[in-house]
């Protein structure tokens, strides 16, 4: 990847980041890992960005740890 393949499709790059994953990763354990880091970052943008998603952070630590209920999910569809 460089930036004249990333000009060509017209994009651009900035200091953004990627992660790359396989078809091994779970979705929720990556969910889980960034809402963790969101949570606990003493920024207070990530905390503002946070407010309000305090319990889909619990949901996706009790659905990781296998205590998941089924309306664990209803915080992710507003």
């Amino acid at each position: 990847m460089d930036y004249e393949s990333i000009a060509k499709v017209g994009a651009i790059m900035g200091s953004g980041g990627m992660i790359v994953m396989n078809d091994q990763t779970c979705m929720v354990d990556m969910a889980r890992f960034f809402m963790d880091f969101i949570q606990t970052n003493r920024a207070a943008s990530a905390r503002r960005a946070v407010k309000g998603r305090g319990g889909c952070w619990t949901s996706l630590k009790k659905i990781t740890q296998g205590r998941g209920e089924p309306g664990d999910i209803d915080c992710w569809k507003s």
